[in-house]
């Protein structure tokens, strides 16, 4: 997180940042914001803030079974990119 002037977050501002970077897709980003509540600026997450670490493990979960489809040639269970480069799950 960028500190150029001397406003601290709290845990509003934390909800809102990790938010984003599940809307965004950027998963290891908010994961990092998360554990910087603690270990950085001492602050005690709420509810909202492990929601929306929930959110951006959904997306992990997602990133590794969402892109799972059954192509016309019954390649049933390897990615798109899997099927490309002839690599299998």
């Amino acid at each position: 997180m960028v500190r150029e002037s001397d406003v601290k977050p709290d845990q509003v501002t934390f909800v809102a940042l990790i938010s984003a970077c599940s809307h965004a897709g950027l998963v290891e980003e908010g994961l990092t914001y998360f554990k910087e509540m603690d270990k950085e600026y001492r602050i005690t997450p709420l509810d909202e803030n492990h929601k929306s670490v929930v959110d951006l493990l959904a997306l992990l979960r997602l990133g590794n079974f969402g892109h799972t489809r059954i192509s016309r040639q019954g390649n049933f269970g390897q990615s798109h990119h899997s099927q490309r480069t002839g690599l299998s799950l």
